[in-house]
């Protein structure tokens, strides 16, 4: 079988296509990161640091939160505050700032 680099690259572009999230995918910020140590991200909002952040409250999740891009139904999604990387729809940084309360109800019923 005679295959020649043509082929071969265009069908590994085909394949890439057909499967762009597994190659381009976004990756979870780890609490450990430095922009998510600054913003003292926490990926469950009930280890937020409550002597730092006083006014954090534990229904202050980030499907709640403006930045926050994917679905409030899901477990995580992507957050402009961290370029579109995935954070825990149930995790808090101090960037945190509130949906619209009648976006923000239909979060919280899917919790």
């Amino acid at each position: 079988m005679n295959v020649h680099r043509r082929q071969i690259v265009f069908f590994s572009l085909c394949s890439l296509s057909a499967f762009p999230g597994a190659v381009f995918a976004a990756s979870m910020v780890q609490e450990s990161d430095a922009l998510a140590r600054t913003l003292a991200y926490v990926a469950d909002t009930t280890r937020a640091n409550q002597i730092d952040y006083p006014s954090h409250t534990t229904d202050q999740m980030c499907r709640v939160c403006t930045s926050f891009q994917g679905n409030p139904k899901d477990s995580s999604g992507p957050c402009k505050v961290y370029g579109g990387r995935v954070v825990s729809a149930k995790g808090w940084c101090s960037a945190f700032e509130r949906r619209p309360q009648s976006d923000a109800n239909a979060a919280n019923a899917s919790s």
